[in-house]
């Protein structure tokens, strides 16, 4: 199981309005990382945005990801015992997602559990 985000934009050609995906589309990080997003305070930032704006979670992100960068040792100590998912690879995600979130601060978000 793992959790899958995208950034989109709405556009409308004349025939209706329909979505077109911006930026990278690999934004995909396992669920057993959770605790971590929840310590760092960005876990409803990732899980509950679907259809906000990127800029909405913009300052939450980047706090959770200068928490996580400033305390290596508590997130690492949350890495799952079943190696899937570690705290480098949960930081580099969410280091990727906010450089995308800020290119595309209009985009809306997708998420997928």
């Amino acid at each position: 199981m793992s959790l899958d985000l995208w950034l989109y934009v709405e556009v409308d050609t004349g025939r209706g309005p329909f979505e077109v995906t911006v930026g990278e589309y690999d934004f995909n990080i396992t669920h057993n990382v959770t605790p971590m997003w929840g310590e760092a305070g960005v876990f409803d930032a990732l899980y509950e945005s679907n259809g906000d704006t990127a800029e909405k979670y913009l300052d939450v992100l980047y706090k959770g990801y200068v928490d996580m960068l400033n305390c290596p040792e508590i997130y690492k100590a949350l890495n799952p015992a079943n190696g899937w998912g570690t705290y480098e690879g949960a930081l580099e995600f969410l280091r990727k997602w906010i450089e995308e979130c800020e290119r595309h601060p209009k985009a809306k978000i997708h998420v997928c559990r």
